[in-house]
């Protein structure tokens, strides 16, 4: 038994052309931007700053884009706050934070100096009384920090004596990646003391925070190319933080399994919670022809596990805003066979949707299943959402689980030792045992549990966490996703535990998955265990419409909800040009203050969905007679597959009643050869193609059928471990991790921010 539940919500406004351009993230009105930075609570505003390139393409002279919103749902675009115009920052306004010394905000960033040199640097607001906090002035005693020579600095905490410290990354081939610490009693003179935490899983952090989180300490950093995190404790006399549990690095404690870099957290005082953005760059090579380039993720809050050694992550609740209430519709008992490769969901169109699923399906069985976004009719281009599951996952034979290896054990002449050896190690999580390689390079500890990929060469296992628990792979298969060669194909995956079913009884899993054009964002809503971000570029225009797929497992009950959501950004570079525009359209006059331009641009929003409304009811027509056609299409392979059902008797039955056929089709002939040939070989002509065209078309369903299951099923075991994102930034030093075969995990070494 397996039930399926889930609710789609749409997101209908579009603001730009581009089918693309993602319209419910925050990203600039065009060109590039890459990590967030400042994000802050202030006078009852949120602001959010980010890395941004005023050109296409990206150059040194980084800039702050700015942008503000009352609910961190919908923003408005200011002004750029920091450019490059200082000789200590002359090359880049890189990286930073802000912090709120005495009710006052205060930019702390890195600058690229005129000589390459990292410094960190301040900048306070213009004006005070301006809620918009438009304009800036860098401090006079800039730079303010000059070595060690690191870089983002993070928000500032204080001690009870009010003492002031703050992080930046930093880090060298032989220290390893450090957050180091630094003190000051006026936010002006700041004192080095030492690294607050330090290890060899990389050669440098980027983007380090250190904040609190119900009473816990939580420390976070930027490496490998991925975004980590730990909970611990910081000594209050040697001020060394030490983590209760698994340290950054180790692959079980990524804050997101997918394209998420860089990420920036901040406390929210009119909700009482702390906030995770991170940078979502692109995934393919078609940005500057785009002219648009990264974006920010949806705001995520954050909280401890009731254990208090887990963090984890929602999606904040202000986003419920976006939904249309009139466009809610369920559908009840969708079922699925045991081998269903590709199944449309009737009148479910959107590439602009949020998904809630409650999936419900027995744990103790060997499973693969999901549903498709951003699909076409035939299913030839689409991008899988599903669940995998095995029935013994601490010992898969003919499996590997290719990457996120930390330690390779020497001298292994069994499978058996390599499990023993992961066993004996707290920082294991998973093991791959590799038949094909040299005896002293053949056993692969890992910090997390990979994507299984088969592999008769291999045996692998995911070390026990508790005796009535076992291990369940959320993936995002990108296959089929676009056919451009250089856009990224490789897999996304989470792993969660969830405990064992009886016999045929049913576990429940619920997934809160939003899809907005280019990018995929997936949670668990009611425990916060899982979080993936993936970017797709279907190149398709009918790319959007979404489908369910199972694979080795037998399924019924599934249920379906869908509603409508609106657009989340405005897309104005500022208040000022936004009112512009709307003066134009509305005929409005006056100055206004930015509460004023908030309300109108909800006013605008309005008139926008409404337009955007009447262009849909007049595209009805075209998408009930697509409805209509896969109506027919769908019959037409219910017959095919009754008329295989029927056996020999009913193919016996079809001879039989051909030779009846023809029999009578000589006679028609005969009688009309004398009265009109003309007439008889026409007829004749067309009634033979008639029937063979009706032959051919039958073969042709079956094939296309075939072909199409055939293909889910290969791709199910051909996933590829996906590589870790490329840096932002220059590191130093080489790879300090070996992969086991199969793993495609590199590094890379372009600069950034």
């Amino acid at each position: 038994m397996f039930l399926f539940t889930y609710i789609i919500v749409i997101l209908g406004i579009t603001f730009a052309d581009d089918p693309l351009r993602p319209q419910y993230h925050l990203m600039p009105p065009q060109n590039w931007l890459n990590d967030p930075n400042g994000p802050v609570y202030y006078n009852g505003y949120f602001h959010m700053f980010y890395q941004y390139y005023p050109n296409t393409t990206p150059a040194n002279q980084k800039q702050w884009g700015h942008c503000y919103s009352k609910d961190m749902v919908h923003w408005i675009h200011l002004p750029v706050a920091l450019v490059p115009d200082q000789p200590y920052d002359i090359n880049g306004v890189w990286t930073g934070s802000i912090t709120l010394v005495n009710e006052i905000p205060i930019i702390t960033y890195t600058g690229i100096t005129n000589t390459n040199k990292q410094v960190q640097c301040q900048a306070r607001p213009a004006n005070l009384s301006d809620p918009t906090l438009t304009n800036w002035t860098k401090s006079l005693l800039n730079p303010v920090i000059t070595n060690p020579d690191g870089r983002d600095p993070s928000t500032a905490f204080q001690d009870d004596q009010n003492n002031h410290y703050l992080i930046y990354g930093y880090g060298t081939a032989d220290l390893g990646g450090q957050a180091v610490l630094f003190t000051s009693t006026d936010f002006l003179n700041w004192t080095y003391l030492h690294p607050i935490h330090s290890n060899h899983y990389d050669t440098f952090w980027e983007c380090p925070d250190i904040f609190n989180v119900s009473q816990h300490v939580v420390l976070k950093a930027s490496l490998n190319g991925r975004d980590f995190w730990t909970i611990g404790n910081v000594d209050p006399n040697k001020l060394i933080f030490t983590p209760l549990n698994h340290d950054l690095g180790e692959y079980i404690q990524l804050i997101d399994n997918g394209k998420f870099y860089a990420s920036k957290t901040f406390y929210d005082p009119a909700n009482d919670q702390q906030i995770v953005v991170g940078w979502v760059a692109e995934d393919d090579n078609q940005g500057e022809q785009r002219g648009w380039q990264g974006l920010l993720t949806l705001p995520r809050t954050v909280f401890v596990s009731d254990d208090s050694l887990e963090l984890r992550t929602r999606p904040i609740e202000a986003l419920k805003s976006l939904r249309d209430p009139n466009s809610h519709q369920q559908y009840l008992d969708v079922r699925l066979g045991i081998e269903t490769s590709f199944e449309l969901i009737p009148n479910l169109i959107g590439n602009q949707i949020e998904v809630l699923i409650n999936w419900q399906f027995p744990t103790k069985q060997n499973l693969d299943f999901g549903f498709t976004v951003l699909s076409t009719l035939d299913g030839a281009q689409r991008t899988s959402i599903g669940i995998s599951t095995l029935t013994n996952a601490s010992l898969m034979l003919n499996w590997d689980l290719p990457g996120w290896d930390y330690f390779s054990v020497p001298h292994v002449n069994f499978w058996l030792d390599c499990q023993t050896a992961c066993n004996r190690d707290n920082r294991c999580q998973a093991w791959t045992y590799d038949a094909s390689r040299k005896l002293n390079d053949n056993c692969f500890l890992k910090s997390g549990i990979p994507l299984k990929t088969g592999n008769w060469l291999c045996i692998s296992g995911v070390k026990q966490q508790e005796k009535d628990q076992q291990p369940v792979w959320i993936y995002i298969d990108r296959v089929l996703s676009q056919r451009n060669p250089d856009a990224a194909h490789s897999p996304y995956h989470d792993v969660i535990w969830m405990e064992s079913s009886a016999e045929n009884a049913l576990s429940s899993l619920e997934l809160d998955i939003f899809v907005d054009h280019s990018v995929i964002e997936i949670f668990e809503p009611r425990n916060g265990r899982v979080a993936i971000t993936g970017r797709v570029y279907p190149e398709e225009e009918t790319a959007k419409y979404l489908s369910v797929y199972a694979r080795h497992i037998p399924t019924n009950n599934e249920s379906i909800v869908k509603e409508n959501l609106s657009s989340m950004a405005s897309n104005y570079n500022s208040h000022d040009e936004f009112l512009d525009d709307f003066h134009k359209e509305f005929g409005r006059e006056g100055k206004i203050n930015a509460e004023q331009a908030w309300n109108l641009l909800q006013k605008y929003h309005q008139r926008k969905k409404e337009k955007n409304d009447r262009k849909s009811e007049e595209s009805s027509e075209g998408d009930r007679h697509d409805r209509r056609r896969r109506d027919k299409k769908k019959d037409r392979r219910s017959n095919d597959k009754k008329s295989e059902e029927s056996g020999e008797d009913g193919r016996h039955d079809r001879r039989r009643k051909d030779k009846k056929k023809d029999h009578h089709s000589d006679d028609e002939k005969k009688d009309k050869k004398s009265h009109s040939p003309e007439r008889k070989h026409s007829r004749g002509r067309g009634h033979s193609h008639e029937r063979k065209h009706s032959h051919g078309h039958s073969h042709e369903r079956k094939h296309s059928r075939g072909r199409g299951h055939s293909h889910e099923r290969k791709h199910s075991h051909d996933r590829k471990h996906s590589p870790d994102h490329g840096h932002r930034k220059h590191r130093h030093g080489k790879k300090h991790h070996r992969h086991s075969s199969g793993s495609n995990s590199s590094r890379s070494n372009s600069s950034g921010s």
